[in-house]
């Protein structure tokens, strides 16, 4: 009477080991998920900070457009998603390059009244969002059906999907900064920016080309989070804090660093609230980041001169 027990136990594994195998993938998928979104935002959010010397707080809000552009297209408009999400991409883009032409411009190189001014129109662009959806979160459906099983862990493809997209987004980025023209110029100006200058690099182009590709990140981020998570204006303020800590602790100005603390943080994130819950994990993660401060200022990686 025993037999088809034992069997099963075989199998399938012990309770105990079936637990484990949950919390192990459940972890591992969460983790690596974390880490390609805020991998995005933290990358555009260190090129625009390297370039122009401006800490832009509003980065988190090209995220937040990304998915309300996805919603305004495709939800409310009626197009396909691909076309939609392209559209928002571009959208968010072009208003990003306006904004560093106008606002960040003459900002350059003030890290006070460049921040000031960032987080100022956070403010504006997420009562602006609030504003238009009357107070109320936006939802946009699933594109991708169907889920993935792994052991114990089923998980939904549509969250699965985003982390091949997201390295690829990566891989291009990285393309773009080593193998092009303006991408090298703009490594050359994050690494030194006076040297840059007096080789007669045009900053007012790079600037903005720094903006762009980071606008087009964030907002790319935004459009693979739409089908998962309610759309709302202050949506960009968790993805921003952790890209801000990558981008300190990971050596201000070194992408590299910045890629490494971002994949910290996001299995640290998933593990922690896995056990702990979020409340912990926000608590826990603040605390890592005040103690590598304190312990190495310009960052765990080597950055630029502030």
């Amino acid at each position: 009477m025993f037999r088809p027990r034992l069997t099963a136990l075989i199998q399938y594994g012990f309770p105990a080991q079936r637990r484990f195998q949950a919390v192990f993938f459940q972890v591992l998928i969460n983790g690596l998920f974390l880490t390609s979104i805020f991998s995005i935002v933290a990358l555009g959010f260190a090129v625009v900070y390297g370039i122009a010397r401006i800490m832009n707080w509003a980065h988190g809000e090209f995220y937040m457009l990304g998915a309300v552009g996805v919603w305004l297209f495709g939800r409310h408009l009626g197009l396909p998603f691909l076309a939609a999400a392209i559209i928002s991409i571009i959208f968010v883009t072009l208003i990003a390059v306006a904004i560093e032409r106008t606002l960040f411009k003459p900002l350059r190189g003030l890290h006070l009244p460049g921040f000031v001014a960032s987080y100022g129109l956070s403010l504006v662009l997420q009562g602006s969002v609030f504003i238009a959806f009357n107070g109320r979160p936006k939802s946009f459906p699933k594109v991708i059906h169907g889920v993935l099983t792994l052991g114990p862990v089923n998980i939904g493809w549509q969250r699965v999907i985003v982390i091949p997209l997201a390295a690829l987004c990566l891989l291009a980025a990285f393309w773009f900064m080593n193998r092009t023209k303006y991408g090298i110029a703009i490594r050359a100006g994050i690494q030194d920016l006076q040297a840059a200058r007096l080789y007669g690099l045009k900053m007012n182009v790079l600037c903005s080309i720094a903006m762009a590709l980071a606008s087009a990140m964030a907002a790319f981020a935004g459009v693979l989070m739409s089908p998962l998570f309610s759309i709302e204006p202050d949506m960009g303020l968790f993805v921003m804090w952790n890209a801000w800590i990558a981008v300190c602790l990971g050596g201000r100005g070194n992408l590299g660093g910045c890629l490494i603390v971002s994949t910290i943080l996001g299995f640290m994130t998933s593990f922690i609230d896995t056990y702990l819950g979020a409340y912990f994990s926000l608590i826990i993660v603040a605390a890592f980041f005040l103690v590598g401060l304190a312990i190495r200022p310009r960052g765990l990686l080597k950055g630029m001169e502030a």
